[in-house]
């Protein structure tokens, strides 16, 4: 196997980048673009870059992310954003069009970007495809659970409920007290709904799967952002939270995705279910967290945890979770 000699990721300066560019046909007379700063995500190095009617965003990438983008590029799914320029990715450049646009603020799931991303997910279970197009070389292919997501959705259990008596010691709302309240009866089941999370099939995750990541405009809802992609995880975690008040679109998986075929309903509305409590539980851990600008007021918290309990309420209706 050869050696991965991408040593670019994170640590570009503008300099870097902008040579980078450079050798590219594209952006050969650079100066001639026009520069935006994005103050955005992680990365020192997010951008608009213009010159007349052109408009790309542009962004260093780790390598985890530059792996995913490349792929997205080969499958080219309109609602997946994919590189104009793959060979970037391989020296820690993104460059893809700018979506103009609002970002989703309703979980309701444009039917034709759940169909790509079911494409997507079909085309990255097939081992020989992954393979073939890894160009990065990293080897996060996986089918089965080592023992992480069962740790992480155990300590999310701790820590979301560590989170939420904090808030209710800070702030008075009855809101807190409603997921304290789902949190309690959740956890009576803990083991066993941490056992069906991590024995369901895995494919590859975007991770970051929710609406601030989703843009919307005349053209449909285009996922974003694949950062936080750094390898496959339990089948339905991603879109779960886009599913539970969906039917059409619970039918859509059901049907399209290869993952589905010949496994019985009740056990699909169970890995549903079990991914909805995993998605409600990293919320609670990492967006109400101590230091976190979701909770630098009351009237933040509020909004914040009332639109999410507009989803997560359906848990108190099963009748055993």
């Amino acid at each position: 196997m050869k050696k991965n000699t991408l040593g670019y990721q994170g640590k570009l300066s503008r300099e870097d980048f902008e040579n980078i560019l450079r050798k590219t046909k594209e952006f050969r007379n650079f100066d001639k673009w026009k520069i935006k700063t994005l103050n955005i995500g992680e990365m020192t190095h997010t951008y608009i870059l213009q010159k007349g009617k052109k408009k790309y965003f542009s962004k260093e990438v780790k390598l985890h992310e530059a792996q995913v983008n490349y792929f997205l590029y080969k499958l080219k799914l309109r609602h997946l954003p994919y590189s104009l320029f793959p060979k970037l990715l391989k020296k820690g450049i993104l460059i893809m069009p700018n979506i103009d646009g609002k970002m989703l603020r309703k979980k309701q799931l444009d039917i034709n970007l759940l169909k790509d991303f079911i494409k997507f997910q079909n085309k990255m279970n097939n081992r020989a495809y992954f393979e073939k197009h890894n160009t990065t070389k990293l080897n996060n292919y996986s089918q089965s659970e080592d023992g992480f997501f069962a740790k992480n959705l155990y300590d999310n259990f701790k820590e979301c409920k560590k989170n939420l008596l904090k808030l209710k010691k800070k702030y008075k709302l009855k809101i807190i007290q409603d997921f304290l309240e789902l949190l309690n009866l959740i956890s009576i089941n803990k083991e066993g709904i941490i056992k069906d999370f991590v024995s369901m099939p895995f494919t590859r995750q975007h991770h970051d799967f929710r609406e601030d990541n989703i843009i919307v405009n005349n053209g449909g809802q285009f996922l974003i952002d694949w950062g936080s992609s750094y390898g496959y995880g339990p089948f339905m975690y991603d879109y779960a939270e886009f599913l539970v008040d969906n039917q059409k679109a619970l039918n859509i998986v059901i049907n399209k995705s290869k993952i589905c075929k010949n496994i019985c309903l009740i056990t699909i509305e169970r890995w549903l279910y079990v991914s909805l409590i995993a998605k409600m539980l990293n919320m609670l851990r990492w967006y109400i967290q101590k230091g976190h600008h979701n909770i630098e007021t009351k009237k933040n918290v509020k909004k914040l945890l009332e639109h999410e309990y507009k989803t997560y309420k359906v848990l108190l209706k099963l009748k055993d979770i």
